[in-house]
């Protein structure tokens, strides 16, 4: 590790678990901002490499993105009324993502889970959440510039941006099609619902207050007719 250790102790839900190291990466977190189009090369070739991996992989469903954040609401006697908005919005983003192709995804794939080695060299790493649900799920984790927490309308136009730079570098390796595009939107939402409940899962439901809870029901909400006013919902 970085100070020199061979393993990690980790206490988790279920207990302590030991994290022995398999080989430590030279190397910095990637400056999103500049390395973009080469990342989108590479995750391009990760995507078309999977294609061919023999074993069969997990299937993600609407149980683990939208589910599990639903029935965290209901164990929190959150207010129905807000809990029935959810679940509607949660169905209408698991049907956009229902009409695109299954492929490999990563499942969390942003700068904090890789190392940049070299020039346009990338190890990519914590492939806990990886599954053969739609490659699209990676595409808009990392091409994603909302704010979690705040709600910005700039966000959008900054998305798009972000994902044609990104774009440039994706399509050498694989194309994206328009449905794809479009949906990248959708799962933008569908990783709050995914995020809170895997958060919660580790830390426990102590740790979410009423007015994080309104704040995120604010957020989605707010991008649910953003996306309406853009044609997208």
């Amino acid at each position: 590790t970085c100070f020199g250790d061979h393993h990690v102790i980790v206490q988790t839900a279920q207990g302590p678990s030991v994290g022995i190291l398999f080989r430590f990466i030279e190397g910095a977190e990637p400056d999103l901002e500049t390395e973009i189009t080469p990342l989108g090369r590479q995750v391009g070739r990760l995507h078309v490499l999977m294609e061919e991996f023999p074993e069969p992989l997990i299937r993600r469903g609407k149980e683990f993105y939208i589910d599990r954040y639903i029935s965290i609401l209901h164990d929190l006697d959150y207010q129905s009324g807000r809990i029935d908005e959810l679940a509607d919005f949660g169905l209408e983003l698991w049907a956009s993502m229902e009409r695109l192709p299954a492929g490999f995804c990563h499942g969390d794939l942003h700068t904090g889970n890789m190392r940049q080695s070299g020039p346009d060299e990338y190890v990519l790493f914590d492939f806990d959440a990886e599954s053969n649900t739609c490659s699209l799920v990676d595409v808009a984790t990392l091409c994603d510039c909302s704010d979690f927490n705040r709600f910005d309308e700039a966000a959008y136009s900054q998305t798009m941006g972000m994902f044609e730079r990104f774009n440039q570098g994706y399509r050498v390796e694989r194309e994206i099609s328009d449905g794809e595009i479009a949906a990248m939107f959708d799962f933008i939402a569908i990783r709050h619902y995914e995020l809170i409940a895997t958060i919660t899962r580790c830390q426990g439901l102590d740790d979410l207050s009423r007015a994080f809870l309104d704040e995120q029901h604010e957020w989605l909400m707010n991008w649910r007719n953003l996306c309406g006013r853009k044609g997208l919902g």
